[in-house]
C-alpha cells in the first residue's frame, strides 16, 4: 500500500520555490516583507530533508564523509555567492548565516 503524504522531491520543490520566491524578495522587492515571510518557510523542509539525508547515510561512514564534503563545498559557494552578490565586488562583509 502506498502511504499517502508528500515526497521528499516534493518537499525540495516546495522549499526551492519559496526560496525563490524569498529571494526575489530580498534582492528586488525589498518592500513586499509577505514575500520574506513565505521565504521563512524553506529553511524548515531543508532542515528536515538534511537530517533525514543524515538518518538513511550515517551507517555507512564512506558515504557520510562524501556526503558532509559536499554539504561544505556548497557552503562555501553559496557564502561567495552571497557576498558577491551583497557587496558587488565579491569582498565579504556581510555573512548570510
Amino acid at each position: 500500500m502506498k502511504s499517502k503524504g508528500i515526497d521528499g522531491a516534493a518537499l525540495r520543490i516546495i522549499a526551492m520555490i519559496t526560496m525563490l520566491v524569498d529571494h526575489i524578495g530580498w534582492f528586488f522587492l525589498k518592500d513586499h516583507i509577505m514575500l520574506t515571510w513565505i521565504g521563512r518557510i524553506a529553511f524548515p523542509i531543508y532542515a528536515f530533508l538534511l537530517a533525514e539525508g543524515f538518518l538513511v547515510i550515517y551507517r555507512d561512514g564512506e558515504r557520510l564523509k562524501k556526503h558532509v564534503a559536499k554539504l561544505i563545498m556548497l557552503t562555501v559557494i553559496s557564502e561567495l555567492c552571497f557576498d558577491r552578490g551583497e557587496s558587488g565586488d565579491g569582498r565579504p562583509g556581510v555573512s548570510s548565516v
